[in-house]
Parts: structure tokens; C-alpha cells; sequence
């Protein structure tokens, strides 16, 4: 394989990712339709180093002409399936900041970045991953090398992005089909997809789906325009434009107070979705009164103000594309107003919806029965449940009534619950689950970190009803209040996560530490899981990982409390030898010796969706191997001790 220093005349294969790419191919986003992407700045800290993407980006051309082909690439992939991305901006945090699975405030849910990676990968991506990271969606371009359009340099952007953006989605390598946007080498530009490439992404997401209107009006006309009320809660409204050149039309008829005042037609797709849209109104007789359209899916947001309207008199609106592009379709928010001397209606809807009424359903009793977010005989892959719920009050709690699929008799799910706070320092949630005669059920944590808390649970029978609970994961300490979202997924064609048996140990003493080595044969993400427990309700310790690099920098941190479920971090490691020191942060009461668990995974393992876990003592060595033969080892604790606690996670 050639290097991709060198720069030849004919086609070339190169390498594309160094798979540092969490190995979860194959799971969709919990919501796809809602999906948002951001621009790093340059400086921000990218796995240890400073982005550099706008630097290594403009020397070949301005932003707006290089941002558009990394937004053609998802969006060749989205008008495709179920899938939005809308663009907003990022604040700068670093790549793996704790924060929301989706939808956080201070960055997109996939983030465009640049450092140096390792000499053979011009880049690489990351899907959704069960852990609950930030990481998840990110891509990192290589800035040792050059990317442009048009060839203007010797990798080709666009498809360059085009791949990355199919990991992201979900979609692993393919070594067979060189007409794939996923073949694992770079052989030189591409215009899209293979049709295997869309059927792969809709075997995930499913066929792009009619909204909502055009299920029930087919509004695709003047004649079948869907009526839209004056009351508040009906005066926004979100719909989508599911086809090339489809247009939707909206009928409304003006409040009894609308007396020469103003009205006002918005429509949004910033942090929606890539649509170029159009809007046009237009009088009783289908005369046009006024039209906007965007020009760009960097710029999609349009607003019309129609003069000296009067009284219960119709209006027209129409909203279509304004390019015959991948940027004509895609979702958005329509808002309208009313505005004169004496008063003022517009809609007091706020997106996306979220319920704010606390203790309605806070017993097992009373559990809200959840329908399927995307129907219930789905034939893709995307979550069964998608639900924004709330916890008003330290004592609040929200219970749902949930129900597997149905399916062939020795069908067996595995059962993934995922629940993430919807503002940053929000709620820390916490999930139990219940069968059908409300018993609890052990279940593994696979993520509790900052607001983010997901679990497995694996053997659930098809067609059964079972009882989730969210609550705060401290109700009556900081962080029990808020916000979050709710994502269930039965999955019958994965093997359930398995974490790598780190570390099994104990603290004798307060002052006790426990001292191993992480040898990290490539860059990659790795997934830890901390947990600790003294057997004591009146005693409390809390148990700290630290780990340092060769030069002494410690590089990350968790803390797990005992008697609490497991804590769990993802972090950024650069080839190299690290030490990994545990050791007790707090305590109060009589101290008590400490057991601790340590589990972990590479997340880079490009061809099994997860490692086997080891049955090696916490004394021995423990080895993991990605994809590429790379891996690492690790030297159990320096302790002499062997306790094993109680299995973390089955919580």
C-alpha cells in the first residue's frame, strides 16, 4: 500500500481510518431525525491536540466553499433515510466534553475536526456508540495531508467525507465492492452512493417516510392544503420535505382580531436539517403575495411579512425546495404570527416537546404506556422508544410501561435503555427496569458519567410487557432535576457489549493505592468502567482512577462511590505506556476495606461489534486486539490482595 505522503498520477488505495472508530456498527442514533453537526474550532482539544480544521481547510479554499462539500456528503446520505442533520454552531469543548448523547446546547452531536493522526489514515470517524460518549459522530481529518474539491488536491473532500459520514451513520468498511462509498481504501473521487450503500443505511434508518401532514391531508396541493388552526399550540408546527421537487401547502384563516395588522410566516431548517427551502403565500384566489428562498444550506432560515391583513380571511402557504440538489430535501419548522395595535398570537410551542409535569405517572401503578416511536412493525433497525420526560422534584420518579417486539418463538433480545439530560448540569438519571409481575431485573451499566446513564439487559422475550424507571441517580444530592431523553432498543441481531476484566481488587486502607500499566499499541478510544462497594450502608468511600501518561501528565480521572452503580469514562490514547493508579478519594464513617472492579474495551474494533471479555486474574496481563492488529495490554494491579467485589454493573 502506498503511502499517503505520495501523490501519483493513477489511482491509488489508501488507508482511511487508524480505528480509533468505536466498533458499533450496525446501532442507529436513538433519533435520527434530529441529528446536528458543528465545525471545531481550531485550537480545541482534540484527543490531546489542537484542531487545526479551519487552518488545514482554508488553505485550499474559503470556509462557506469547503463546508459545503462535507454538508453534501451527510446530506447524500440522509435524503436517502430517515436522517437530519442540521448545522450549528460549537462552542469549542473539547472532543469526549461529558455532555448529551443528542442534541447538547454547546456542540454538535457530529463534530468536523483536524489533527495529525497516525501516517496511514487519511482520516477517521466515529458511530453511536452504547457508551454514551461525546465521541460518538466525531471526524477527524488528518492535517498532515491536503483535501479539496475539484482537484485542487490529492484527496478528494467530498469523498473523503462521504465515507466518514456512512461510519457515522452506522456503516462498517466493505474490502469487496469498489463501487461503495464504505470501501475501506481511498481510490480516488466519487458522485455518491452505490445502491447497496443506500440500501445498507436504510436497513438501519428505514425508506425516507412522509411527515406527518401528508400521511393524513396529502397536501400536496391547494386543493388538499392542510388546515392549520389559530391556537397557539397550532401555530408551529415541523414537516418535511421527503422528495425532490415536492411542495406542501397549508391553508389558515386569519383570528376575528386580526384587524390591519401584520402576519408573519417563518420558516426555519437551522439545526434541523440541510433543506434549501422556498416559502410563498398566497391570497383566497391563489393569487402569489409574496416569496422568499434560501440560497444555501449554510443560510435555510426564511421569514415573510404579509401587510394590512384582514379578518377570517384565507391564506395560502406553500413550502418546497429551492434546488434540485441533496439539499432539497430535508426537515422544517414552519412558525406564524399575528401582530397589530391590540394584540399579539403566536405559538408558545417550544421544540422538541418535552413534558414538564412532574409526579404523573411515579408508581409502577400508574406507569404512561409508551407506543413505538417509529411503529411498531418497523422493518429497520432505528431505537422502539424515543420519549423527552422530566424530574420536577427530588422526590419524582417516571415510570413506563414498555413492550418487546414481537417475533419467532426462541427469539431473544437484547434489551439497551439509554437516558441523557437534556441540559448541560442538568439531571443525572438512573434507569431500573421491571418485568411484567414488576420484579427487578439485574442489568449491566454500560455508561453512567455527567448526565448520561445506559444499560443492557440481555435474554428479553419477544411480546412482553416489561416497567422502566427514571429517576435521579442522587435524588437528594445536586443534579436531580431536569430534563432528559429516554431511548429503548430491543436488538435481536447483536450479541450483547462485553467488557475486557481489568482490574479486580481491594483497598485495605484509606491511604491505600493500587498501581498498574496500560500499554496502548495504536491511538484509540477506551472505554472504562469503574465500580466499588465496602458492603456497608452506614460507611461511604469514594474509589478514584487516575491515569498518567510517560511524562507524569494524568490524562483522565473517574470517581466511583461505593454502593453506587459503576461509573464510566471514554477517553482519547495515543500510542504509549500509561500508569493507572486507584486509590481512595474520600471516605466517612469507619473506613472499611474496598473492593473494586475495573472493566474496559478498546472501542476501535472494525469487524466484531465487541470484544470477548477476559477471564484473566486481575494479576496477569490482559490483552485486547482491534481490527488492525493493533491492542494493548494491561498488567493487573500491583496489590497483593485478590478480593473480588460484587459484579458491577448488574445493578
Amino acid at each position: 500500500m502506498d503511502s499517503p505522503m505520495k501523490t501519483k498520477p493513477s489511482p491509488r488505495l489508501e488507508q482511511l481510518e487508524d480505528r480509533l472508530t468505536p466498533s458499533i456498527f450496525g446501532q442507529p442514533w436513538p433519533d435520527p431525525g434530529h441529528l446536528t453537526l458543528s465545525f471545531v474550532p481550531d485550537g480545541t482539544n482534540a484527543g490531546g491536540a489542537p484542531s487545526g480544521l479551519f487552518n488545514l481547510l482554508n488553505a485550499q479554499d474559503s470556509t462557506p466553499n469547503w463546508e459545503t462539500p462535507i454538508l453534501r456528503a451527510f446530506q447524500t446520505w440522509a435524503v436517502n433515510t430517515n436522517v437530519n442533520v442540521g448545522l450549528v454552531n460549537d462552542g469549542g469543548l473539547a472532543l469526549g466534553t461529558t455532555g448529551a448523547v443528542e442534541g447538547d446546547a454547546r456542540f454538535g452531536d457530529v463534530r468536523i475536526a483536524s489533527r495529525v493522526l497516525q501516517p496511514t489514515a487519511v482520516s477517521t470517524a466515529s458511530p453511536f456508540s452504547w457508551s454514551g460518549t461525546t465521541w460518538s459522530g466525531d471526524l477527524l481529518l488528518n492535517s498532515a495531508y491536503q483535501f479539496g474539491s475539484n482537484g485542487q488536491a490529492p484527496y478528494d473532500l467530498y469523498t473523503i467525507a462521504l465515507h466518514e459520514a456512512g461510519h457515522v451513520f452506522g456503516l462498517e468498511d466493505t474490502a469487496v465492492s469498489t463501487d461503495s462509498a464504505m470501501y475501506e481504501n481511498y481510490i480516488g473521487p466519487r458522485t455518491g452512493l452505490s445502491a447497496q450503500d443506500i440500501a445498507d443505511v436504510q436497513s438501519l434508518y428505514g425508506v425516507r417516510a412522509p411527515d406527518w401532514f401528508n400521511r393524513i391531508y396529502a397536501n400536496n396541493s391547494f386543493s388538499t392544503a392542510a388546515p392549520i388552526g389559530n391556537d397557539p399550540s397550532q401555530l408551529a408546527f415541523e414537516a418535511d420535505i421527503t422528495q425532490i421537487g415536492e411542495a406542501e401547502y397549508y391553508k389558515i384563516t386569519t383570528p376575528a382580531t386580526a384587524l390591519l395588522g401584520t402576519w408573519t410566516v417563518k420558516v426555519q431548517t437551522s439545526g434541523l436539517s440541510l433543506l434549501v427551502p422556498s416559502v410563498s403565500v398566497y391570497d383566497a384566489s391563489l393569487q402569489p403575495l409574496a416569496s422568499a428562498a434560501a440560497s444555501d444550506p449554510l443560510h435555510g432560515d426564511l421569514s415573510i411579512t404579509i401587510d394590512s391583513v384582514l379578518p377570517l380571511s384565507t391564506y395560502y402557504i406553500k413550502v418546497t425546495d429551492a434546488t434540485s440538489s441533496v439539499f432539497g430535501i430535508g426537515s422544517y419548522r414552519a412558525y406564524l404570527s399575528y401582530h397589530n395595535s391590540a394584540m399579539s398570537l403566536e405559538s408558545h410551542v417550544v421544540f422538541p416537546l418535552v413534558n414538564t409535569i412532574g409526579h404523573l405517572y411515579d408508581t409502577i401503578q400508574n406507569a404512561l404506556p409508551l407506543l413505538p416511536t417509529f411503529g411498531a412493525n418497523k422493518p429497520d433497525q432505528r431505537f422502539d422508544y424515543v420519549w423527552r420526560d422530566s424530574i420536577t422534584d427530588s422526590t419524582d420518579r417516571n415510570f413506563y410501561q414498555i413492550q418487546t417486539p414481537a417475533a419467532a418463538n426462541g427469539t431473544s433480545f437484547v434489551m439497551h435503555a439509554l437516558a441523557w439530560e437534556m441540559d448541560p448540569n442538568g439531571l443525572h438519571p438512573v434507569i431500573h427496569v421491571y418485568d411484567a409481575q414488576q420484579n427487578p431485573i439485574a442489568l449491566q451499566v454500560l455508561g453512567n458519567g455527567d448526565g448520561m446513564y445506559s444499560i443492557q439487559i440481555p435474554g428479553m422475550a419477544p411480546n412482553t410487557t416489561y416497567y422502566i424507571d427514571v429517576a435521579a441517580l442522587n435524588p437528594n444530592g445536586p443534579n436531580n432535576t431536569g430534563k432528559y431523553v429516554l431511548g429503548i432498543k430491543f436488538d435481536a441481531n447483536h450479541a450483547p457489549v462485553t467488557l475486557d476484566k481489568l482490574d479486580s481488587s481491594s483497598l485495605a486502607a484509606a491511604s491505600s493505592a493500587n498501581v498498574s500499566t496500560l500499554v496502548m499499541n495504536q491511538n484509540a478510544l477506551f472505554h472504562f468502567s469503574l465500580a466499588a462497594d465496602n458492603g456497608s450502608s452506614l460507611a461511604a468511600a469514594v474509589v478514584t482512577l487516575a491515569i498518567y501518561d510517560q511524562s507524569g501528565n494524568q490524562v483522565f480521572t473517574i470517581d466511583a462511590p461505593t454502593g453506587q452503580p459503576p461509573t464510566t469514562g471514554v477517553v482519547y490514547l495515543p500510542t504509549g505506556t500509561y500508569t493507572v493508579r486507584t486509590s481512595i478519594k474520600s471516605s466517612s464513617g469507619l473506613f472499611l476495606p474496598v473492593n473494586y472492579s475495573l472493566l474496559g474495551e478498546i472501542l476501535s474494533d472494525p469487524i466484531g461489534p465487541y470484544q470477548a471479555s477476559t477471564t484473566d486474574s486481575s494479576t496477569s496481563p490482559t490483552s485486547g486486539q482491534d481490527g488492525s492488529g493493533g491492542g494493548y495490554t494491561y498488567s493487573g494491579s500491583s496489590s497483593t490482595s485478590t478480593a473480588t467485589c460484587s459484579p458491577p454493573g448488574c445493578y
